[in-house]
């Protein structure tokens, strides 16, 4: 099992709202990731760019970015912090 923290990058109307998530997996982490922003809001439809949209378009999620990280390091940051500590769009712990 490897381990990873990561981000959404949400669109709600006119806000944008970067979330961070940690995840667990054996396979690829990029399919992954897609797994969870494609099941963020309920169905989606996917656009050729890649973004998953959500409530006939007025919600739209981006797979941002991910990195492996120890276990101890995910064990250590809970899911209701992990937002705090991961920082802007571009992903840099």
């Amino acid at each position: 099992m490897k381990y990873y923290l990561g981000s959404l990058n949400i669109t709600i109307g006119e806000y944008e709202v970067d979330t961070a998530i940690r995840f667990s997996t054996n396979d690829n982490p990029r399919l992954k990731i897609h797994d969870i922003a494609e099941d963020f809001y309920g169905n989606c439809y996917r656009e050729d760019d890649g973004t998953y949209y959500f409530n006939g378009g007025e919600v739209a999620v981006e797979v941002g970015c991910f990195e492996e990280v120890s276990k101890a390091v995910f064990d250590l940051i809970p899911n209701q912090i992990a937002p705090v500590l991961w920082g802007k769009r571009e992903g840099v712990l």
